[in-house]
């Protein structure tokens, strides 16, 4: 019978220090249509060229949502590499996904080379739960900012 430790207490001045790598991601037209179909995306914007520059774009642009798919890349990253995660004191069976937010300058469309960045913002305890606040700040080759984004972790026990 196997008896299980108490879990250990979560460092939060060692989490709110936590560095991410940056990431850089190419969207390309087929990662937005590979996109559109999985979320069942009907609108001519995302996967019509001609009716994006209907409405004023040069191209089709990503659906909002897509963001998920590039914003939370450097946390994945860093959770993939073991030293960063015994550096962390983050028990990665334990991590909740809370909330997730974007606030957009301009669309993301195919072509763009984006620099993704995640910033540990805040660290709070409530009960027994640790929250993790990530800021994302996403840019382009260019240095022009993309999109500003918050992803809440919840740590349990």
């Amino acid at each position: 019978m196997a008896i299980e430790s108490p879990p250990t207490r979560l460092d939060l001045a060692r989490l709110a220090k936590l560095e991410f790598p940056i990431v850089s991601y190419e969207v390309s037209r087929e990662k937005i249509a590979e996109y559109v179909v999985a979320i069942g995306d009907r609108n001519p914007l995302h996967c019509d060229p001609a009716a994006a520059q209907a409405a004023g774009y040069l191209d089709i642009i990503a659906p909002p949502t897509f963001a998920s798919v590039f914003a939370s890349l450097p946390f994945r990253r860093a959770l993939a590499d073991p030293d960063w995660v015994a550096r962390s004191t983050i028990d990665v069976a334990r991590i909740l996904h809370g909330e997730q937010r974007f606030d957009f300058d301009c669309p993301i469309t195919p072509g763009d080379r984006l620099l993704v960045q995640c910033i540990v913002r805040r660290v709070e305890e409530k009960r027994e739960l640790v929250f993790l606040y990530v800021g994302t700040r996403v840019e382009n080759e260019r240095g022009e900012r993309m999109l500003e984004g918050t992803m809440t972790l919840v740590l349990r026990p």
